[in-house]
């Protein structure tokens, strides 16, 4: 648990907040379709170790699709 306390100045008041930590699992590859001509498309949000992994399993899929 993380408290964080903030100032707001225009309202001259400080708020707390308690924040549970966690663990978030962000997908690198949002989205994976194919679009007119079979013709890939691939969204890709994050960049990180993984994401050259994901990107053939993602290709993969779609291969037999078009």
């Amino acid at each position: 648990m993380v408290q964080v306390v903030i100032w707001r100045e225009k309202e001259g008041k400080l708020y707390s907040f308690k924040i549970k930590r966690t663990m978030v699992d962000v997908k690198d590859i949002k989205e994976a379709r194919i679009v007119d001509d079979h013709i890939g498309y691939l969204k890709l949000a994050e960049f990180r170790d993984g994401t050259p992994q994901e990107l053939d399993r993602v290709v993969k899929n779609l291969k037999p699709r078009g």
